[in-house]
């Protein structure tokens, strides 16, 4: 072993040091590419767990140093079976994910497209709509309907925010019908104006409590004798 490749390993295993971490990123960086080989083992072959943090700086180094191949790799791995660890894994995905940011290609968007397929992660929004990818709108809409994120809440909040309006046109549905969310059946009123708890603007419902429901106004006939 090379001494490049012998510093690349010390490096590696000094990622898993919530006090050195940060700064054994930047020497891995410092090092070139003689560290991805030690990175990758380090994301792939290596054991995750509950704390994301060292993983995480693995693959910001890696996509510091050009490694596209290896996030690929990466992010096409199954889903952890235990709750708690994929929960900090999918913190390291998302960091992966927000790497290719450096490469705007064809490649990448080839890549993003087919992975929001199988999963729906909030850098994948945070990526199309910084690199405008129209294409992307049905592939999160058929995201948001699958078992990989079953909550409408979620998808709704990703709709809404920043990202996600670089990539809607103006005039589109603010919720896809696959969401979950109904819009309300529109009822015309007497005066010509729009069903009361109905948002026009959104199409959503909101709900709001009664007024004076349960309180009614007993008014007395003219002329009438109260009769107690």
């Amino acid at each position: 072993m090379s001494a490049p490749e012998s510093e690349a390993e010390r490096l590696t295993a000094a990622l898993n040091s919530l006090l050195e971490g940060e700064i054994a990123k930047a020497a891995l960086i410092a090092l070139g590419p003689a560290a991805i080989p030690a990175l990758r083992r380090f994301l792939l072959e290596g054991r995750p767990g509950t704390v994301y943090q060292p993983r995480r700086w693995a693959v910001e180094a890696l996509g510091a140093l050009g490694a596209r191949e290896v996030l690929m790799e990466y992010l096409s791995l199954p889903r952890a079976p235990d709750p708690q660890i994929e929960f900090a894994e999918e913190a390291v995905r998302n960091a992966a994910i927000r790497e290719f940011l450096r490469w705007p290609d064809a490649a990448t968007v080839s890549f993003l497209l087919a992975l929001a397929k199988r999963m729906m992660l909030p850098a994948l929004v945070e990526v199309f709509g910084q690199l405008r990818v129209l294409e992307a709108i049905p592939y999160l809409d058929r995201a948001s309907a699958s078992h990989s994120d079953p909550s409408p809440v979620r998808w709704f909040s990703l709709r809404r925010s920043g990202h996600w309006r670089r990539l809607a046109p103006a005039g589109s549905p603010a919720i896809p019908a696959s969401s979950g969310l109904r819009r309300p059946q529109s009822k015309p009123t007497p005066q010509g104006l729009p069903t009361e708890g109905a948002v026009p603007e959104r199409g959503l419902v909101r709900l709001t409590p009664p007024r004076d429901r349960g309180m009614l106004k007993l008014e007395r006939p003219q002329g009438a004798v109260a009769k107690w």
